[in-house]
């Protein structure tokens, strides 16, 4: 019934920006623009290029400590890459329309439950479907100011829009816009959301009943006041009743069950027990040598030690064939001495 996750994105009234980067590697900020990486854990974006298109994600204007870095056609148009100021995370392959606009989105998402980051990267218009890559970052929280575009050997074109009705989330809630504003006259009120507890997104301490009757009172008070700055009738529970129950313990203790059940996810079936010994690829030069001398460091040493014993083997065998030959001859003159 309750979600974990809600993303709307609606483009009515939408206000495109077009972007040209001039394929020197020069950086154009978004805040300029009016759009940010402030209260928001994505973003999505159109891009004509025929190379490397790159978003660049800072916590600071001057001098940022922190830098992410989302890369779209890299290698001659070829790989979609991700990483931080030093090291490439993943690498997958994937390539940019030379001639027509392609769909792209990126996401920094905290899943408190496992406690990473995850940085996905992927196709559409719909965060996290049609996935290109995706990189949990463990253990680390970060989350950026400002938004950066370039591109490297060819100019690129961008595309964004901003939406009035686009739905933003922080840490604290996660807003839906119900579908008020649509059976309303367009000339009375300003779109109506409905805030979800975060009790209701990630894990917590709080009885669920107390959850739910917080959740009634809250829905109980938004359609007490819509219906007094309205005088048309509308019905939040859509086609299903809005009456009041009163529900007993064993329903309560049931309704309990029943969500834990659905909400429960096993440890095994995490992101992060998943990747605990899955290696991200490098296809870095610099990584490849690294791990080359590495390689040839340990056949080294076992070589070295399998030639220190070599001496010994040889002996043994020596020693082993003498006393058999000596064997043989004892036997043979004691058979002669007894004819």
């Amino acid at each position: 019934m309750f979600g974990l996750f809600w993303i709307t994105v609606l483009f009515e009234m939408a206000e495109c920006i077009f972007i040209t980067t001039p394929g020197n590697s020069s950086r154009i900020r978004l805040s300029s623009y009016g759009i940010t990486a402030e209260n928001r854990f994505s973003l999505i974006f159109r891009v004509k290029a025929c190379g490397s298109a790159h978003i660049f994600l800072s916590d600071l204007d001057i001098l940022p400590t922190l830098t992410r870095e989302f890369i779209f056609g890299n290698k001659n148009n070829t790989k979609c890459e991700f990483g931080d100021n030093i090291y490439t995370k993943f690498s997958y392959a994937c390539s940019n329309a030379c001639d027509s606009f392609d769909d792209y989105w990126i996401s920094w998402y905290y899943d408190t439950y496992n406690t990473v980051q995850e940085w996905k990267m992927g196709r559409g218009i719909v965060v996290s479907k049609e996935l290109i890559g995706n990189y949990p970052w463990p253990l680390t929280t970060f989350y950026p100011r400002y938004i950066d575009i370039s591109s490297t050997d060819l100019p690129a074109e961008w595309e964004f829009e901003i939406s009035p009705n686009s739905t933003t989330f922080d840490s604290e809630t996660t807003q839906i816009p119900t579908t008020a504003e649509k059976s309303r006259d367009s000339t009375t009120t300003e779109p109506t959301t409905s805030t979800l507890p975060t009790e209701l997104i990630t894990e917590s301490t709080t009885p669920l009943s107390t959850i739910l009757t917080m959740t009634s009172s809250t829905a109980s008070t938004q359609t007490t006041q819509s219906s007094k700055s309205t005088t048309d009738t509308f019905c939040y529970c859509s086609d299903k009743s809005c009456s009041s129950r009163n529900y007993t313990d064993e329903e309560i203790a049931q309704m309990i069950e029943t969500m834990i059940q659905e909400l429960k996810v096993s440890v095994k079936d995490t992101n992060a027990y998943k990747r605990r010994l899955i290696s991200a690829p490098d296809d870095r030069p610099s990584a490849q040598r690294v791990g080359g001398v590495g390689a040839v460091v340990i056949c080294l040493v076992i070589l070295g030690i399998v030639l220190m014993d070599t001496p010994r083997v040889v002996n043994f065998f020596r020693y082993h064939d003498r006393k058999t030959e000596y064997l043989r001859k004892t036997q043979s003159k004691r058979k002669k001495s007894k004819k």
